[in-house]
């Protein structure tokens, strides 16, 4: 029973406490408040000092340190959304005029801060403490008196009860009014929640440029080293087989020596076609818009090395921007396995979740696969620049499980 008691205990006096704070934190909102015209007086922008602001953005400060510490909220602070300007940018630019919006947006809400933990904050606060101070005097009072009446004092005890158990749930009313109105006023608003996705986007371009520009490499190596190295042995072996065609029609040489030559170029010939659609595929294959990303992952599969068991649930076809992130998400995860997992099997599970896809890659290989590498790394930025997020847990030993989620809205 005390067990279950403790921890009651425990949050009531903790939110005692809170509620002793927004006392004290109301009255210096008043001071503030009162003093918040003299701080905003035009001589003092005239001189360059903004006081009034400093005041109202050390106040959400200290609000926001003191709900973290007493365990009622973790609110952001709106102004990390966006860095300040560097020394010498010129006035209007775009990153200077975000960081004084979010600034002024974020001095209006603090404001209608104050004047809540006045009118509201304040007065509970106090009510709370009195509920305590009035419920642990009445429920005493007959421990002092020397000739206590039973009926006055049965009432006064009955009173004092009610202030107690009222004390606790008045004060737990606060905290989560004080929670829901440092969100709404002292939280990022929209002005700082743009900032922040304007900074996501900003490093989203940049993730998709860098990834961009390692694809091209990639395929410049494949380009290089694969089929540009078959073509360069095909035309060796025409320029060979045109100078025994030509011997064998000046009659030097007969004409079954230009078989081999002929029969060694068609196979190069072969060869470097194979390779060229192998990078075809790698770079776009052409199924994913004609037939949708079930038959290309199909087709993935009948062309791995490792056996691919696919499990595809989705309902609805993924917008044209995500398809191909999907796919090359399983194509990557399928490569790795067959490369450097050394795996036997590997299981790819496509379903809904709400407005999100989720795409599960599990393969049984050994494991450790390096999320730092270009290929792993590459995608992850791919996977963000389109608002999904990406996972890979691959222990030593295996299994490797790579988890990507992405937006199904068009």
């Amino acid at each position: 029973m005390s067990g279950r008691w403790r921890p009651a205990a425990a949050m009531a006096l903790a939110r005692t406490v809170h509620a002793l704070l927004d006392v004290v934190a109301g009255l210096v909102a008043l001071v503030t408040l009162v003093a918040l015209p003299v701080t905003g007086h035009r001589r003092w922008r005239r001189a360059g000092f903004r006081l009034r602001q400093d005041v109202l953005l050390r106040a959400g400060r200290a609000e926001r340190a003191r709900l973290r510490s007493c365990g009622v909220a973790e609110v952001p602070d709106p102004a990390a959304a966006v860095p300040p300007p560097r020394a010498g940018r010129p006035a209007g630019d775009a990153g200077a005029e975000a960081y004084h919006e979010v600034l002024a947006d974020t001095e209006r809400r603090t404001h209608s801060w104050l004047v809540s933990r006045v009118t509201v904050g304040l007065p509970v606060g106090a009510a709370v403490l009195l509920c305590w101070s009035f419920g642990v005097a009445l429920v005493t009072a007959p421990l002092y008196r020397a000739d206590p009446q039973f009926l006055g004092e049965a009432v006064r005890v009955l009173a004092g009860a009610v202030a107690l158990a009222l004390a606790p749930w008045i004060a737990h009313a606060l905290a989560q009014w004080d929670a829901r109105t440092a969100h709404r006023l002292l939280g990022p608003g929209e002005p700082a929640r743009l900032a922040a996705r304007v900074r996501a986007l900003i490093r989203s371009r940049a993730s998709v440029v860098e990834a961009v520009d390692a694809e091209r490499r990639r395929i410049e190596r494949d380009l290089h080293d694969g089929v540009q190295q078959q073509l360069v042995a095909l035309a060796l072996l025409l320029a060979s087989a045109r100078r025994t065609a030509s011997r064998v029609a000046d009659g030097r040489r007969p004409s079954a020596d230009l078989l081999p030559s002929l029969d060694r170029a068609h196979e190069n010939a072969l060869q470097a076609l194979t390779e060229l659609r192998d990078v075809a595929w790698r770079v776009y294959p052409a199924i994913l818009d004609d037939r949708g990303l079930d038959a290309a992952l199909s087709a993935l599969a009948e062309r791995s090395a490792v056996p691919v068991r696919i499990d595809y649930r989705l309902p609805w076809r993924l917008p044209p921007g995500i398809e191909p992130v999907a796919y090359f998400a399983v194509s990557e995860a399928v490569t790795n396995a067959a490369k450097h997992a050394a795996a036997d099997l590997i299981r790819v599970t496509i379903r809904a979740e709400g407005e999100r896809a989720l795409i599960v890659i599990k393969d049984d290989g050994v494991g450790g696969a390096d999320t730092s590498g270009a290929g792993l790394s590459g995608l992850m930025r791919r996977v963000s620049a389109v608002e999904g997020e990406m996972s890979v847990t691959s222990p030593v030993g295996g299994p490797t499980v790579m988890t990507v989620e992405l937006p199904c809205a068009s």
